[in-house]
């Protein structure tokens, strides 16, 4: 039996003070089929946190799978259709996996000379580009997450880049006018491997962050921060030095939590039990317990979001209205 993306729609209206409410998934009022096939497998889909607010869309992005190959897919969301599929990469002997999206710009990994390399693909309009090889290095680059920094005109504009390579994580950025990638950074300190790298937002208009996990002995995984400051002239980045999160016992499931960035969320081990925290770039300024023995991420949006959660080989998409917080998974908290 081949995976299918489903699509579920839940309606609410909750006032902003609601606390400790929760849904599950039989309270959704319709489930729609996104794509289905009996001989493709499908995986890894995400949506574009943006909403286009002139046709009301969003890109989603997954891979396609079939025997021991895959391509990235990408198509438009809307609240109740869905355009398309639109075929970036077309190949019948690689693997194409880990797509994300942000804004007008796909990034992957694919192994289609050998090792992992990055690629991306830029939207133009309504037309994706051809796969573009992102850098020719003969190690491995694999985990690659994406973020625009909203900024115009178009000669402020950048997409920063973090990825894995080997037992580091780098970053690099792509200024929008030209059309040009910097040449890389290290981002990560010493000689332990780093896994799970996002970019968020930081406290300044200017600032942002690399944050990612260092692993240490006993497969024990820390938060580390670096915070960067952008440069519109188009030179390099200014950097902060490497922060280490202090608290005691380990740190993992680092995710995204707000859809512009500026909160994320991770679990934590404590007193016999695991809880999901919420914290800023800043990561010492604030930590907020989020959920108490709940398995999962949390997001929350302004807006209508669009979610996806796995259960079993099952995709499930769920729309959000303003104010409502939700979890991963198949039990959502909405406080």
């Amino acid at each position: 039996m081949k995976t299918i993306i489903v699509y579920s729609i839940l309606l609410l209206s909750f006032f902003t003070l609601a606390k400790n409410t929760h849904s599950q998934i039989q309270f959704f009022d319709s489930v729609k089929t996104v794509v289905s096939s009996t001989v493709f497998d499908y995986k890894n889909p995400a949506f574009g946190v943006r909403i286009n607010t002139i046709g009301d869309f969003c890109w989603l992005v997954y891979e396609r799978h079939i025997g021991t190959s895959s391509d990235i897919i990408v198509r438009k969301a809307r609240y109740s259709s869905f355009d398309s599929e639109i075929v970036i990469t077309n190949t019948d002997s690689a693997l194409n996996i880990n797509p994300y999206i942000d804004q007008g710009m796909i990034v992957w990994q694919s192994n289609a000379r050998g090792n992992w390399d990055l690629y991306y693909s830029i939207l133009t309009g309504d037309n994706w580009s051809a796969p573009s090889l992102l850098d020719s290095s003969l190690s491995d680059e694999t985990d690659p997450v994406i973020k625009n920094n909203n900024k115009a005109p178009v000669e402020n504009n950048f997409f920063y880049l973090a990825y894995k390579q080997g037992n580091s994580i780098r970053f690099r950025k792509y200024k929008t006018s030209t059309g040009i990638w910097n040449n890389d950074t290290l981002v990560s300190e010493g000689t332990n491997d780093h896994i799970t790298p996002v970019i968020s937002r930081g406290n300044f208009a200017n600032q942002l962050g690399v944050v990612f996990l260092r692993k240490y002995q006993g497969n024990i995984t820390k938060i580390n921060q670096r915070i960067f400051y952008e440069n519109y002239s188009g030179g390099a980045v200014g950097w902060e030095n490497v922060f280490e999160f202090l608290q005691p016992n380990p740190q993992s499931n680092l995710s995204y939590s707000y859809a512009n960035t500026d909160f994320l969320t991770y679990s934590y081990d404590t007193l016999n039990s695991t809880h999901n925290l919420i914290f800023m770039l800043t990561g010492q300024d604030y930590k907020g317990v989020v959920t108490k023995n709940v398995p999962g991420k949390h997001l929350l949006k302004e807006r209508i979001m669009d979610v996806v959660y796995y259960r079993r080989n099952i995709f499930s998409i769920q729309r959000f209205q303003r104010f409502i917080k939700i979890f991963r998974l198949t039990v959502f908290y909405i406080y």
